[in-house]
C-alpha cells in the first residue's frame, strides 16, 4: 500500500545530506488516507506493547498525526514537540501538561540515522521526562537502531527496509536489481552518531553488545595472517579462502532434495566461503549427489560442512563419519559436533579423510539450556584439540586463538525478529562486529529469495565490510 500510493518510491533522490539515495520515503502523504493512518498507528502502538509510557509525543513534523491516532485511539495523552520555540505565547518548545518523572515513547515515521529522535528525547529529559522508547513505522536499517540503542532508547519498529524489498520484489513490484541497488546504498551509507554516556538512561536493558574495542585480539587480524597461523589443515585453508575470495558468507543449504541443494549451490558458490548441508535429511542422497556437489566445491572454491552436529561417544562418532550410507567422511571438510560427550567424541574422528570439526558452543535458538559453563567447556575442549577442531559455532565473542574460526548462525537483515518456531536472528554488520564472528551463516535470507544469488551477494558484502570495519578498531 505505501508502493501504491507513492509513499516510497525508487529512482535517484538528493537527500538532505547531499548524497543520490535509489530510495525515498515520503509519508507525508499518509494525511490523506485516514485508514491507512489508522493502521499505521495500530501497528506502532502494537511494536510497543512491552513499553510502559504515560505519554506520545511525535517527531515533528510527518509523525504528529500518527501520534495524534494513537492517542485518540488508545487514550493516551500526547505532548507535542515544537520544531523551534516561538518567541512570543507561551514559548514553550514542549506542549501538553505533564509531571518530572513521567514517560513517554518518541513516534517517528522513518528513521535513517535516529537523530530526530534523539533531539526530541533530548528535549523530553530537559523537561524532566523519562523516554521509554521509540516507536517507528520504517527502519532505513543505516544506523539508527545502533544510535538509538547506544544513547539508552529501545527501538521499536513495523516494518525494516530490507523486508519491505524483499516483499516488493516477491510480488514483482520492484526488480531484483533494484533491490541488490537499494541494499548495496544502504550497506554503504552507515551513520554513526556519538553520544554522551553521561546523558543515557537507565532502560533495565543489559543485554549490551560487547563495543568493539573489547573484542579479542584474534577479532584484529587478517584472515591471511591468520591462515598463517592456524595449525588446523581446514582451518587454515578456510582462511586463505576467505582473505583470497573475500568472503565470510556461509549459506545454509537447508534443502530435502539433492538437485535444490546443488541449484542452490550452482546460484551461490562465487560469493561463499563455506556451504552448510544436513545429508541426512535429503530424500535422494546418492553417490552422484555427493561427486556433483564436490565438483561445484571445487570449481566455486568453497568448503562443505555437514550439520551433522555428532554428540556420541568416540566409537559411535567414527563410524557415523566413516561409515553408513553417509560416509561423511568422504566428502565434508567440515563437521558440526556437540561437546557434550568429551574429547572422546574428537578421538573418533582422528583420521576421518582429514575432515575437521566445528564444535557447538554456543545456540541462535531461544530457550537453549546451554549455558555459560558448556561454552567454556567447549572452547577448552577445542584449544586442546587444535589438530581436529576447526572452530565454534557461538553467538558471542568466545575464541582467543587466531586459528580458531567462529560460526554464527541465526543471521539475517531482519535482525531482532523471530520465526515462530524458536529460531532468533541477528544482523550481518553486529554479528560479525561486535559478536566477534568470522563466518555469517544466513539460511533462508538467501535459500527463500526470488534471487538466491543477489541475498547471497548482499550478505557477503555486509559481512565483509563488517570484518574490514573490524580490522581498524584499536
Amino acid at each position: 500500500k505505501l508502493h501504491d500510493i507513492e509513499a516510497v518510491k525508487f529512482g535517484e533522490f538528493k537527500l538532505k545530506s547531499g548524497l543520490i539515495s535509489p530510495v525515498y520515503f515520503d509519508l507525508r502523504v499518509i494525511v490523506s488516507h485516514p485508514e491507512l493512518m489508522r493502521t499505521i498507528s495500530q501497528l506502532i502502538f502494537a511494536a510497543c506493547s512491552d513499553l510502559k509510557f504515560d505519554y506520545v509525543c511525535g517527531v515533528p513534523y510527518t509523525a504528529l498525526p500518527i501520534a495524534t491516532c494513537i492517542s485518540v485511539d488508545r487514550g493516551i495523552p500526547m505532548l507535542m514537540r515544537r520544531k523551534e520555540t516561538k518567541d512570543y505565547g507561551t514559548k514553550k518548545i514542549l506542549e501538553g501538561k505533564f509531571d518530572r518523572g513521567q514517560s513517554c515513547l518518541i513516534i517517528e515515521d522513518v528513521v535513517t540515522s535516529g537523530s530526530s529522535v534523539l533531539e526530541t528525547a533530548e528535549i523530553l529529559r530537559r523537561e524532566g521526562l523519562r523516554v521509554a522508547g521509540v516507536g517507528v513505522l520504517l527502519d532505513r536499517e543505516q544506523g539508527a537502531a545502533e544510535n538509538l540503542r547506544r544513547a539508552g532508547l529501545p527501538l521499536r519498529c513495523v516494518l525494516r527496509l530490507t523486508q519491505l524489498l524483499r516483499q516488493l520484489e516477491t510480488s514483482k513490484s520492484v526488480s531484483a536489481s533494484v533491490c541488490v541497488t537499494v541494499r548495496t546504498f544502504v550497506l554503504e551509507n552507515q551513520v554513526t552518531i556519538q553520544t554522551n554516556d553521561n546523558d543515557r538512561e537507565a532502560t533495565g536493558d543489559a543485554s549490551e553488545a560487547p563495543s568493539l574495542s573489547r573484542l579479542s585480539a584474534r577479532c584484529r587480524m587478517p584472515f591471511e595472517q591468520r591462515a598463517e597461523v592456524a595449525t588446523q589443515p581446514q582451518a587454515r585453508r578456510l582462511l586463505g579462502l576467505m582473505a583470497e575470495k573475500e568472503t565470510n558468507l556461509c549459506v545454509a543449504a537447508d534443502r530435502s532434495l539433492g538437485r535444490d541443494v546443488l541449484a542452490l549451490a550452482e546460484q551461490v558458490g562465487p560469493h561463499i566461503c563455506v556451504l552448510k548441508v544436513h545429508c541426512d535429511i535429503l530424500d535422494d542422497f546418492s553417490p552422484d549427489f555427493v561427486s556433483r556437489l564436490r565438483d561445484l566445491a571445487k570449481r566455486h572454491n568453497f568448503l562443505i560442512m555437514e550439520d551433522r552436529k555428532l554428540a556420541d561417544i568416540g566409537h559411535v562418532t567414527r563410524l557415523q563419519a566413516t561409515g553408513g550410507q553417509f560416509r561423511i567422511a568422504d566428502w565434508a571438510d567440515l563437521v558440526t559436533a556437540h561437546a557434550l560427550p568429551g574429547p572422546g567424541l574428537l578421538s573418533g574422528l582422528e583420521g576421518a579423510h582429514g575432515m575437521a570439526a566445528v564444535l557447538v558452543a554456543e545456540m541462535s535458538s531461544e530457550g537453549s539450556p546451554i549455558n555459560e559453563e558448556y561454552s567454556a567447556a567447549a572452547l577448552a575442549m577445542a584449544e586442546t584439540h587444535g589438530h581436529l577442531v576447526a572452530g565454534l559455532v557461538c553467538q558471542s565473542d568466545l575464541a582467543t586463538d587466531p586459528g580458531l574460526l567462529q560460526f554464527t548462525p541465526g543471521v539475517s537483515f531482519s535482525g531482532g525478529a523471530s520465526d515462530g518456531l524458536g529460531q532468533r536472528y541477528r544482523e550481518p554488520g553486529h554479528v560479525v562486529g561486535r559478536g566477534g564472528c568470522d563466518v555469517i551463516i544466513v539460511g533462508r535470507g538467501v535459500a527463500e529469495a526470488s534471487d538466491p544469488r543477489s541475498a547471497a551477494e548482499s550478505y557477503r558484502q555486509a559481512a565483509f565490510r563488517a570484518y574490514r570495519e573490524r580490522l581498524k578498531t584499536e
